[in-house]
Protein backbone atom coordinates (compact mmCIF):
# COMPACT_ATOMS: atom_id res chain seq x y z
CA UNK A 1 0.00 0.00 0.00
CA UNK A 2 1.29 3.46 -0.93
CA UNK A 3 0.74 6.35 1.44
CA UNK A 4 0.14 9.77 -0.05
CA UNK A 5 3.66 10.84 0.91
CA UNK A 6 5.28 7.74 -0.58
CA UNK A 7 3.25 8.12 -3.79
CA UNK A 8 4.63 11.64 -4.16
CA UNK A 9 8.17 10.27 -3.89
CA UNK A 10 7.49 8.06 -6.92
CA UNK A 11 6.83 10.95 -9.33
CA UNK A 12 8.06 14.47 -9.95
CA UNK A 13 6.74 17.35 -7.89
CA UNK A 14 4.78 18.70 -10.86
CA UNK A 15 2.27 15.90 -10.37
CA UNK A 16 1.82 16.31 -6.61
CA UNK A 17 -1.50 18.10 -7.15
CA UNK A 18 -2.79 15.18 -9.23
CA UNK A 19 -1.68 12.73 -6.54
CA UNK A 20 -3.52 14.78 -3.90
CA UNK A 21 -6.63 14.83 -6.09
CA UNK A 22 -6.58 11.05 -6.46
CA UNK A 23 -6.05 10.46 -2.74
CA UNK A 24 -8.79 12.94 -1.82
CA UNK A 25 -11.09 10.97 -4.11
CA UNK A 26 -10.12 7.51 -2.84
CA UNK A 27 -9.70 8.04 0.91
CA UNK A 28 -13.41 8.49 1.77
CA UNK A 29 -14.05 5.05 0.24
CA UNK A 30 -11.04 3.55 2.06
CA UNK A 31 -9.60 2.37 -1.26
CA UNK A 32 -5.89 1.55 -1.04
CA UNK A 33 -3.40 2.73 -3.62
CA UNK A 34 -1.20 -0.19 -4.60
CA UNK A 35 1.20 1.57 -6.98
CA UNK A 36 1.93 5.00 -8.43
CA UNK A 37 4.34 5.54 -11.30
CA UNK A 38 5.07 7.27 -14.56
CA UNK A 39 4.61 5.14 -17.65
CA UNK A 40 5.02 6.44 -21.20
CA UNK A 41 4.88 10.03 -19.89
CA UNK A 42 1.60 9.51 -18.06
CA UNK A 43 0.77 9.17 -14.37
CA UNK A 44 -0.49 5.71 -13.48
CA UNK A 45 -2.40 5.00 -10.28
CA UNK A 46 -3.21 1.39 -9.44
CA UNK A 47 -5.77 0.79 -6.72
CA UNK A 48 -6.85 -2.11 -4.57
CA UNK A 49 -10.08 -4.02 -4.93
CA UNK A 50 -13.30 -2.00 -5.20
CA UNK A 51 -16.93 -3.01 -5.26
CA UNK A 52 -18.59 -2.72 -8.67
CA UNK A 53 -20.68 0.28 -7.56
CA UNK A 54 -17.63 2.19 -6.33
CA UNK A 55 -15.54 1.17 -9.35
CA UNK A 56 -18.19 2.57 -11.71
CA UNK A 57 -17.73 6.00 -10.13
CA UNK A 58 -14.02 6.06 -9.27
CA UNK A 59 -12.43 4.33 -12.27
CA UNK A 60 -13.55 7.08 -14.63
CA UNK A 61 -12.37 9.83 -12.28
CA UNK A 62 -8.96 8.20 -11.77
CA UNK A 63 -8.65 7.76 -15.54
CA UNK A 64 -9.43 11.47 -15.97
CA UNK A 65 -6.67 12.42 -13.49
CA UNK A 66 -4.23 10.12 -15.29
CA UNK A 67 -5.21 11.62 -18.66
CA UNK A 68 -4.68 15.18 -17.42
CA UNK A 69 -1.13 14.24 -16.43
CA UNK A 70 -0.31 14.08 -20.15
CA UNK A 71 -0.63 17.87 -20.30
CA UNK A 72 1.07 18.63 -16.96
CA UNK A 73 4.85 18.62 -16.72
CA UNK A 74 5.97 16.03 -14.17
CA UNK A 75 8.92 18.23 -13.17
CA UNK A 76 7.47 21.74 -12.96
CA UNK A 77 3.68 21.31 -13.14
Amino acid sequence: MYTREYAKQCVGHGWYGLIDEAYDLLEPYEIEVMQVKEKFGQLRIYTGIMTAEVADVLDEKIWEIESRSMSVCECCG
